[in-house]
């Protein structure tokens, strides 16, 4: 009885054991694909009080999500440009990034600064605050402005 006993507790523990150990599901398959997004936003540039110009930063286009090295992080490349972020359940984590541009003559920094990406069935969805910089000559200005992204997987 005693024996019987032992086997049945050891066995329970290696159920656990096996069980705990993950269900091998990757948190970051739920992500990875192709994608079509639509992105609608702008970013004000001042020069003290005075608003220069407004930037639209609307655009559609396309990226792929893929698995990075680094375990729960993917990789989304587009317009020749990847970024990283990190998986957190249903959402996705991205690092800023920051890019030049000449708007009007007018030679301009933005730097994305991405708020949480949340997955919700085929719709990758977020949005993004802009800060802006920019130069004309000695004359320097700056700015803000936001851009929200609705992102689709391919099937």
């Amino acid at each position: 009885m005693r024996r019987s006993v032992k086997l049945f507790f050891t066995l329970v523990a290696m159920i656990c054991l096996i069980s705990c150990e993950g269900n091998g599901v990757d948190s970051r398959d739920a992500f990875t694909g192709e994608y079509t997004f639509a992105a609608s936003g702008s970013a004000d540039l001042y020069m003290g009080a005075t608003k220069l110009y407004t930037i639209p930063l609307d655009e559609t286009g396309t990226f792929a999500i893929t698995k990075a090295e680094e375990e729960g992080e993917v990789l989304i490349t587009g317009y020749n440009d990847t970024i990283r972020a990190s998986v957190s359940g249903k959402n996705l984590l991205f690092e800023s990034t920051t890019a030049s541009y000449e708007y009007e003559g007018v030679k301009i920094q933005l730097t994305f600064i991405y708020g949480k990406a949340t997955l919700d069935g085929n719709q990758l969805h977020w949005n993004t605050d802009v800060q802006a910089t920019g130069s004309y000559g000695a004359l320097s200005a700056s700015g803000s402005g936001q851009v929200a992204v609705v992102a689709t997987k391919k099937d």
